[in-house]
């Protein structure tokens, strides 16, 4: 091949290439070893700024694209020489990345290459390092750089996130946690904040002890505890289910006895009612009363429920219940299967008995076996539920669904057998007439229909039951041969008998002229307590029970009712006074009985005055020797009622306390004695209302032949009710008898 003159040398434009040099140009592109420049320097430090990137105006394409060294071409025939400028003989620097390719040099520099506003004007055409623009052959497209991308990364580091690198240790120390946060804190000094991770190292835990602490860790008793809880749950859901379906009677009647057997114990009560399914368990056993195993059962649950001191609701369905059940008395010829019930049931109730024995307390089941029924055991439940609760709408249901009814005939029917039977007979038969006696109290308080309903049921039967009653007990009581715990049950069910009559006769008219037309029936409530109360119970509290009731009852006899006063008056009364029986007119001995009762009060009241001042002990032992310790008690209790400070020193606390106790004893019988005397001060001012003429009687038994004593007793009873909350007409007949009396002892 020939080469072209020196003279005549071609020039031509890198990577411009004509059809026919193609060889040439791949050649040149391969070996070409352009002058190596520097990289420009890149700040390392990342940039802050949010704003946008300032971008240098680049220069001409010619210059971009135009390398500052010339390519070598090849003037000899084989092409091993080279043809070169003479300013190009200087050796080449090898490349800072390694690389042999004048390829890769090129884009490198092409990469560094800047547009800047100064970059030169046009070149001519006939530079030979211009673009052809003419050139139809495509250009090489530049390989992506390299370096671009590593200085992208070093100018815009990215912020490191915290990571937290759990690492496993046996055992912690603190001082290498220290030197390790020393560490890091060196370490981020040029670097950003990092939120502190702890590196806290914990035990593998197949490493770690069996001593860890477990929190709320229950004790035995309160595991056991929760496993009986969620066993009578289950019990409860599944006995309720049974009773709720369409089961036969049968199951029913199994499932109820064994209802009966949980409820003995005293924890799952209380998960019946803590559950409140008291209500639902009532009306689960709405078919009782068409099977006499079935009604036997369903009554003993119902007592063992009602048997606790909780108020629990019986709604009008539950008290229809009860209303069926009282009507189902014992069977007089029972079969194998329902006596075989029976014994079951009795056994229950002997569990239930010592069970409730062994806990240390006490309860009363005055029931034997023979008298076990479903009416005996829901005549015990609803005493227990009247006495727990205070719901007009159960009194009203129990006059709806003919309670009430029953227990008048019960009463009726008790009191004609009483008049029959005999001693032994006669105390069993008071059991249930005192449960009777309870229900009709509870009923008839402050409720104004159901006294109108008793007052005018079977022609007042109730008011003739109890005027042959109270004929009865004085009768029975004053036979000497009686014994004392009959005695003792007469008078506690005339005690009841009493509670019943004065809710009834309470602000009623009708009522305290019925009972006063009652023959011997006045001087037979005044006879009980000036005759039967200090005669058969001496000092003993049902004494001042019976006193106080008896007396209340005769002041609302005669409160309202002129007829009954005049027969008091006419009337002679049996008294006990000093061991012998007595008989004197009521204004006598009822004054009598006053005095005596108002001087005990008054002794109280100077004893608790006395009490008040400190006394200085006498050491003087001599006095002592010579008065013999009359004055003074064994126990450190004077005979006035006060202690004895001389002796409260020596006294250990036993001593001590059974010195109060008897302190305590004689405050209550003073109290007592105040209250009996103001009931009797009120007693005597209604019946001197419009019997004027026999207040001169009364004015000879009284001291100074005074009322001063009865005003000022029955103004201090006034003060104490007021305290106690009275409402202003209550206390409104006391103080009519307060100014009746000041005014016919002026």
């Amino acid at each position: 091949m020939a080469s072209d003159s020196s003279n005549g040398k071609s020039a031509r434009s890198y990577g411009a290439f004509h059809s026919g040099a193609k060889a040439a140009s791949l050649f040149d592109a391969a070996f070409s070893k352009p002058i190596v420049k520097r990289a420009p320097k890149v700040d390392l430090a990342p940039t802050e700024s949010s704003s946008l990137p300032e971008v240098t105006v680049a220069q001409s394409p010619r210059q971009v694209f135009s390398p500052p060294v010339s390519l070598p071409e090849s003037t000899s025939d084989n092409g091993m020489e080279d043809n070169m400028d003479e300013d190009d003989e200087e050796t080449p620097q090898p490349s800072t990345q390694g690389s042999m390719s004048s390829q890769g040099s090129l884009t490198r520099n092409m990469s560094h290459a800047t547009i800047s506003r100064e970059s030169p004007k046009k070149r001519d055409a006939n530079d030979q390092y211009d673009f052809d623009d003419s050139d139809e052959s495509p250009p090489i497209p530049p390989k992506k750089s390299r370096i671009e991308e590593e200085e992208r990364k070093i100018g815009s580091q990215k912020k490191n996130k915290p990571v937290y690198r759990h690492k496993w240790n046996a055992v912690d120390y603190e001082e290498e946690e220290r030197e390790e946060t020393k560490e890091e804190k060196r370490n981020s000094v040029n670097t950003v904040s990092q939120p502190v991770v702890s590196s806290r190292r914990g035990v593998p835990i197949y490493a770690r002890e069996a001593q860890g602490r477990v929190r709320n860790v229950k004790e035995p008793h309160q595991m056991l505890e929760s496993g009986e809880h969620d066993d009578f749950k289950d019990d409860l859901k599944y006995m309720l289910t049974s009773l709720k379906g369409d089961s036969s009677t049968n199951i029913k009647c199994l499932s109820a006895t064994s209802l009966a057997r949980k409820c003995v114990n005293p924890q799952f009560r209380h998960l019946i009612r803590s559950e409140k399914e008291v209500t639902s368990l009532f009306h689960s056993l709405l078919d009782s009363p068409c099977d006499e195993s079935f009604a036997l059962s369903a009554s003993s649950v119902i007592y063992l429920i009602c048997r606790d001191s909780v108020s629990i609701t019986v709604d009008t369905t539950s008290a229809r219940i009860f209303a069926q059940l009282l009507k189902l008395e014992r069977p007089t010829n029972m079969n194998g299967t329902v006596e075989k019930q029976y014994k079951m049931i009795w056994e229950i109730f002997s569990s239930y008995l010592e069970k409730m024995e062994s806990t240390g307390r006490k309860i009363s089941f005055e029931l034997n076996e023979d008298e076990l029924s479903p009416s005996s055991l829901i005549l015990e439940a609803l005493v227990f539920v009247l006495t727990n609760s205070r719901d007009p709408d159960l009194k009203n249901d129990l006059l709806t669904l003919g309670i009430l009814q029953w227990v008048v005939a019960k009463v009726d029917r008790l009191v004609e057998d009483l008049e029959s039977v005999s001693i032994e007979k006669a105390e069993r038969l008071l059991i249930p007439l005192e449960r009777c006696f309870r229900v009709l109290e509870i009923c008839t308080m402050y409720h104004k229909k159901n006294q109108a309903f008793l007052i005018a049921h079977r022609s007042s039967a109730i008011i003739a039951a109890s005027n042959r009653l109270i004929s009865l007990v004085h009768t029975r009581v004053s036979h000497p041969s009686s014994p004392h715990p009959l005695r003792k049950s007469l008078l506690r069910s005339l005690t009841l008998m009493a509670r019943v009559l004065t809710n009834l006769s309470y602000d009623n008219e009708l009522c305290s002229t019925k009972l006063g037309q009652m023959p011997g029936f006045l001087s037979s409530c005044i006879s009980s307590f000036t005759l039967l109360a200090p005669k058969y119970l001496p000092n003993d509290t049902q004494a001042f029970d019976l006193t106080l009731l008896m007396s209340s009852l005769v002041v609302n006899l005669v409160e309202k009712c002129n007829g009954n006063r005049r027969k008091i008056v006419e009337a002679r009364i049996k008294v006990f006074n000093k061991g012998e029986e007595e008989e004197e007119t009521a204004l006598t001995c009822l004054t009598k009985l006053f005095v005596y009762h108002e001087e005990a009060a008054r002794e109280a009241d100077t004893g608790i005055d006395k009490e008040l001042v400190i006394e200085e002990p006498d050491h003087n032992p001599s006095d002592d020797d010579d008065e013999g310790g009359s004055d003074d008690d064994s126990n450190g209790v004077k005979n006035d009622g006060r202690l004895d400070r001389g002796k409260m020193g020596e006294m250990n606390e036993g001593e001590m306390m059974d010195a109060l106790k008897g302190v305590l004893s004689k405050a209550s019988s003073h109290m007592e004695d105040s209250m009996i005397a103001s009931h009797l001060a009120l007693l005597i001012g209604c019946v001197l209302q419009q019997n004027e003429d026999h207040l001169r009687l009364v004015r000879s038994v009284l001291p100074d032949e005074s009322l001063s004593l009865m005003v000022e007793q029955l103004q201090r009873y006034l003060d104490f009710l007021r305290l106690a909350g009275v409402s202003a007409s209550q206390s409104r007949s006391m103080e009519r008898i307060i100014e009746f009396l000041e005014r016919v002892d002026a």
